[in-house]
């Protein structure tokens, strides 16, 4: 329906675009374009008026804009003008017609809403101009299709317009078909008659060109009413004397005698008067041209005194500049066929406009300074010439003066035309028209047009004999692309072989297409303005052969492939303009070319073209055979479809013989590529890789193979470009209790060749792999490459990893994320059989800044005399005996038992270090995406889930709902403080007043029991709360503030304090703890200072008939006898076992644990009873290790940085342990 609220129309405005075909959507559409009612008064304020009867007289009606100036105005009530013809639709009086052309236009038609039925309902983007008489409008040359009313064929004005459209924007041209009972039929008619958009798309199609459409017309003239003969007649003489040649021309006759009564005699008087007319005009320009060499007013006093002295006046420049004589004498004053398009001077030799040397110009100047004169009147000897002008700054004056009144500043849009010899040819329609100096084409073909020829026999067999008959369609693409402005940019043939074998011979053959607009130069001659003006100015094609060696200096040389703008300077010009050259190159070269950061451009746009690997038997009249062929091979190319054209250019080769050279190139000219094609090799599992043994295995590759290396940064850099998908950035991890990590920039998926890489340091070392590990029996590692083991192919096995066929079950490889194909279980891994195997060196700690790593690289030796189980426990692969590899892990140096990943296994391959892993940790590393969705979005999306929980509360049971239900979240400890933002300020008021009035009615309660318990959250947040026992059957849980660990080792009397604690019988007791020692740290933390009676009276109390609260305390007072008697541990693992706990019961009792045991780690600043030797630290962490078996995936989303944070903390604690 219309959209009221924004609706610009009037109801029966609506009903009538309705009556036109337009649906409610698209009158919106319409709306949304400008299109709206219009009154009366309105409209002759903006000048939409006719003037009659003494007065300007207007009417209301629909306004459809053009542009933001222009418009037209459909009247409700049509207007008779003086003459008395009737307006229907009026434009602004006196106005410049302008056109409607909306974005990516195609075709164009009469009248605003034809133009959008036809893109609204035909789906083809369709403009308008306001009468077929306003083409000039519209962009000259555009190459736009037009299609006017039905009405054409028998309205003289209509077809006459609709021609010379065609002519202007070298277009195609067509008519609506008739529609029975529509006589003017435009495209609302055609579309509401039942045609659809295909009908469009084929009405397109099958336009004429301007030529074909005349002919046409005159065959139709039996057609025409007896009141526009005489008019349509005329027309079509003149528009044929135009158009058409001597024999067309006659044709024409013939055919309008057959289809009129008019006799041929008649026809033939109407012929010679207009070609009458015709020849005065041309006369009449010729001597307007001519005139301006004529003589000049300023000068014509001067005309008889040069008669008297014999001198010509043709040279003098008394009352002039010499300036000005050169600008008016020799360039005719800019009206004649000299013009300067970007600095550069052009001449019209009546095909094309060609390009003239600057030094020629300085030439015919310095000629002219020899000649000139000027007439000086001295008192004894009378008037006299002189002769001033012959210097140099009157040259150099004269040139820069003409250069800047010759610059055609707005040059047509003319890339869809090509001058032949004979024709020039619009490249889009096909459409052959004679040449015209208004087209403004700097370059041409010295050969006649003549379409659809096959390929010539000569050279047929020399492109079969030098290159294959593979390479036919590829060359015969590129020779198009050469001929055919209209081809896309961005591509350049690379012509390879040895010498003697065809680079030459079809280089030249492509260059000689255009004869004096063909260069060839080198790549530095395009590096500077001054050196593309010198070299590219009026040229249609560059080569560039027999290249070799190192080459450097492209990026000029990449953007002009791409038809980039790139600044030129003339000489002697403090200007320096962008140009779009339109220039295309072809290169040559024996060998593959040694280029500079070859990534950045070089293989994306060069397109090698191989020569056959044999000697080819030289003609030596072959260059003869081709030059009589050339306008054969041309005609052979562009009757190529330019969409299979296309596709060869810019899709990527399947042609092996080229995907083979193009991998020699890149791999020739790259050392980066190399050392990855002959070195590394894609791996399943997801292993982390630093940059400096990337880097460290690079540079010993550079030098065992005499490449220059590059630095790290730019290794790095480059690396990236090539496997991108292997490269994961650096990162931040989620905030966890106010507290986040730096993860470092690494690789992943990635494993070297087994035995390419040997350190000669450390090779008779353990630890050999590991390079320097901080002690003084280690050294640096020292690499050497060893060439013999460097195998092909890395490459093209990174791209099936990342790419996999179809039908071959790999995942999401391909779809440009950091997510591995999943190796199908009936296909072997990338690397199975090539003879690869594990190679480690340093780790280092995925989510850890880099004061983190440091930290963390200090602490691997603090725990050498711990032995540790493997850091996998959850690993399901089977494991071999007796073969082992060394990992690391929090610092623990541990020997894992080698495993055996099936199908997936990638048997004798170095893999690069894993970064140090966790109990239940997965192989894949959370990437910097995976991490941020963890750990943000899933907390705000709790954080509001709570938010409207507090919003909701009532009584402080309410409040103590939502924060119970807050911790069985997992929400961080500092949740409270990160909700409160997003509670209004009368929610935060009556908290804050639920909490005042329950904190004044504690002491007024009658306390017949209480207990006193602490729970630790899936979160790890340490609780205390106090049940207080109202009673009345009511138990009050007061939740007391979490102090964190600011009195935690600050108190002198530890076991004290722990004694009261077990002794607490009331809230007073707990209140006067509070007073003598200050705010404490939870229960939870003051339980490691209770002995194992205290301990067990402590859970006998507290527990009660909770039996949950039992469990959990439980589980908690039995690792508390863990540490003190690691023999009994097996009992942990009776209570994993225990069928009668429920699984979400063990769940959270490990993690409550887990928890527990990193914050009592991380708050240690003294001995600890707990923590009294390496021995006792060593099984709490096994025990660590079983839970987590129970609750991997848990844990990692309540902490994912918890094995770092740990591994950092027993470092710490080592220091302070005996």
């Amino acid at each position: 329906m219309i959209d009221s609220n924004v609706s610009l129309l009037l109801p029966h405005h609506i009903d009538h675009l309705i009556a036109e075909g337009f649906t409610t959507n698209q009158i919106n559409q319409l709306q949304a374009l400008g299109v709206c009612s219009i009154t009366q008064a309105e409209a002759i304020q903006k000048g939409f008026k006719v003037w009659a009867k003494g007065d300007w007289i207007s009417g209301s009606g629909i306004y459809f804009p053009f542009t933001d100036g222009f418009g037209q105005i459909r009247l409700d009530t049509p207007i008779t003008r003086e003459d008395g013809s009737c307006a229907k639709y009026l434009t602004p009086c006196k106005a410049k017609a302008q056109a409607y052309l909306p974005e990516n236009c195609r075709v164009i038609t009469e009248g605003y809403k034809d133009s959008q039925a036809g893109t609204l309902q035909g789906e083809i983007p369709t403009g308008a101009i306001a009468g077929v008489s306003h083409y000039k409008a519209l962009p000259q040359s555009a190459g736009l299709t037009t299609i006017f009313d039905s009405d054409g064929w028998t309205n003289p004005n209509v077809i006459s317009n609709l021609i010379r459209c065609g002519i202007w924007l070298h277009g195609k041209i067509n008519l609506i078909p008739a529609i029975p009972g529509q006589p003017k039929a435009g495209l609302c008619e055609y579309f509401k008659a039942g045609y659809t958009k295909e009908d469009y798309q084929k009405l397109i199609q099958e336009a004429y060109t301007p030529k074909q459409f005349l002919l046409e017309w005159v065959q139709r003239f039996a057609l025409i009413p007896q009141k526009w003969l005489s008019a349509a007649i005329k027309k079509a003489i003149a528009l044929a004397l135009e158009l058409l040649d001597d024999l067309e021309q006659e044709l024409v006759l013939n055919t309008l005698k057959k289809a009129t009564k008019f006799s041929i005699q008649k026809l033939r008087a109407i012929w010679e008067q207009f070609q009458q007319k015709i020849q005065e005009k041309h006369n009449k320009l010729k001597q307007v041209e001519s005139s301006s060499i004529g003589i000049n007013p300023k000068e014509a006093r001067y005309e008889h005194l040069c008669k008297t002295l014999n001198l010509s006046f043709e040279y003098c420049a008394t009352n002039q500049t010499f300036d000005s004589w050169v600008f008016n004498q020799i360039f005719a004053s800019g009206k004649g066929n000299w013009k300067v398009m970007g600095s550069a001077f052009y001449h019209y030799t009546g095909v094309a406009w060609q390009h003239v040397d600057d030094e020629k110009i300085y030439k015919m100047i310095a000629v002219a300074t020899e000649k000139v004169f000027r007439l000086k009147r001295f008192k004894e000897e009378g008037w006299v010439a002189t002769y001033p002008y012959a210097t140099k700054a009157h040259i150099e004056s004269a040139f820069g003066f003409c250069r800047i009144h010759l610059l055609l500043e707005n040059i047509p849009n003319n890339r869809h035309l090509r001058a032949f010899l004979n024709v020039t040819v619009n490249m889009v329609s096909g459409e052959q028209m004679p040449h015209n100096k208004e087209d403004y084409l700097t370059s041409y073909i010295p050969y006649n047009y003549v379409p659809d020829r096959p390929i010539p026999t000569h050279f047929h067999e020399f492109l079969k004999a030098s290159y294959g008959s593979d390479m036919i369609p590829v060359i015969r693409a590129f020779t198009s692309m050469f001929l055919d402005p209209t081809a896309p940019y961005g591509k350049f043939p690379h012509l390879l072989g040895q010498s003697g074998g065809g680079k030459g011979t079809l280089g030249r053959l492509w260059s000689s297409f255009y004869g004096n607009s063909a260069g060839c130069g080198e790549f530095s001659n395009l590096a500077t303005p001054e050196g593309r003006y010198q070299h590219l100015t009026g040229k249609a094609i560059f080569a560039i052969p027999d290249v070799g060696g190192f080459v450097q200096g492209l990026r000029a040389f990449y953007e002009l492939v791409d038809n980039g703008a790139m600044s030129a300077r003339a000489l002697f010009s403090s200007v320096a303009p962008s140009i779009k050259w339109n220039v295309r190159f072809w290169v040559a070269s024996v060998d593959h070319l040694q280029i500079e950061y070859a990534g950045d451009g070089w293989e994306r746009r060069a397109y090698p073209i191989p020569l056959l690997n044999k000697k080819v038997q030289t003609d030596p009249q072959l260059g003869q055979k081709l030059e009589t062929e050339i306008a054969d091979i041309i005609s052979w190319a562009l009757a190529m479809p330019s969409q299979e054209r296309d596709l060869i250019l810019l899709a990527e080769p399947n042609n092996e013989r080229i995907l083979s050279v193009k991998l020699d190139a890149a791999l020739y000219g790259d050392s980066v590529k190399s050392f990855v094609d002959l070195c590394l090799r894609p791996s399943q599992p997801g292993k982390l890789v630093n940059h400096h043994i990337l880097h460290s295995f690079y540079t010993a590759y550079c030098k065992a193979h005499n490449y220059a290396p590059m630095g790290m940064s730019k290794f790095v850099s480059h690396l990236k470009l090539i496997l991108p998908q292997n490269f994961v950035p650096r990162a931040w991890s989620p905030t966890i209790n106010k507290q986040r990590y730096r993860i470092p920039a690494h690789w992943q998926y990635m494993s070297v060749l087994d035995g390419v890489f040997v350190d000669l340091a450390n090779s008779e070392k353990e630890n050999a792999y590991n390079g320097y590990q901080g002690t003084t029996e280690q050294q640096e590692p020292q690499w050497i490459c060893c060439k013999s083991k460097c195998v092909e192919g890395g490459l093209e096995l990174f791209g099936a990893f990342w790419n996999p066929p179809d039908g071959d079950g790999g995942g999401s490889g391909g779809d440009g994320s950091n997510n591995p194909p999943s190796t199908s279980p009936n296909q072997p891994s990338p690397n199975q059989g090539t003879g690869e195997q594990p190679i480690l060196s340093q780790s280092t700690t995925s989510g850890c800044n880099s004061g983190g790593n440091r930290q963390y690289e200090s602490n691997q030796s603090k725990l050498d005399s711990l032995s540790c189980q493997s850091l996998k426990p959850n690993h399901s692969q089977a494991v071999q005996a007796g073969s082992t590899v060394q990992s690391q892990s929090f610092g623990i140096e541990e020997k894992i038992e080698k495993v055996d990943d099936g199908e997936n296994s990638v048997s004798g391959c170095q893999d690069f270090p894993l970064e140090a892993k966790s109990p239940g940790q997965t192989d894949i590393p959370l990437s910097e995406s995976q991490a941020q969705q963890t750990g943000q979005d899933n907390l705000n999306q709790l954080l509001a889930l709570v938010r409207d929980k507090l919003m909701a509360v009532q009584t402080i049971a309410d409040r103590e709902a939502v924060e119970e239900e807050a911790r069985k979240m997992g929400l961080p400890t500092n949740w409270k403080k990160l909700v409160r933002p997003l509670l209004d300020a009368e929610t935060l008021a009556f908290l804050k007043s639920l909490k005042n009035t329950q904190t004044q009615s504690i002491s007024t309660i009658p306390v017949q029991k209480q207990l006193t318990s602490s729970f630790i959250a899936p979160n790890g947040e340490a609780l205390v709360e106090l049940l207080v026992d109202k009673g009345n059957g009511e138990t009050l849980v007061l939740p007391l503030e979490y102090p964190g660990s600011r009195g935690y080792g600050q108190t002198k009397e530890p076991r004290e304090i722990a004694k009261k604690l077990v002794a607490i019988q009331s809230v007073n007791d707990w209140e006067a703890i509070k007073q003598k020692y200050g705010e404490l740290r939870s229960l939870w933390v003051w339980r490691w200072y209770f002995n194992e009676s205290d301990s067990q009276k402590l859970a006998s109390v507290i527990t009660g008939k909770c039996e949950q609260l039992y469990l959990d305390l439980n589980s908690r007072t039995f690792s508390d006898k863990v540490s003190q008697f690691p023999e009994e541990a097996h009992s942990n693992k009776e209570f994993l076992s225990s069928t009668s706990v429920t699984r979400d019961c063990k769940h959270s009792t490990s993690i409550n644990w887990l928890i527990s045991f990193l914050e009592d780690l991380e708050a240690i600043e003294a001995p600890h009873p707990r923590f009294e030797s390496k021995e006792q630290l060593s099984a709490l962490f096994q025990q660590a290790d079983l839970l987590s078996k129970e609750c991997s995936d848990l844990l990692l989303d309540v902490c994912p940085d918890y094995w770092e944070r740990l591994s950092i903390a027993i470092g710490n604690v080592c220091e302070l342990l005996p």
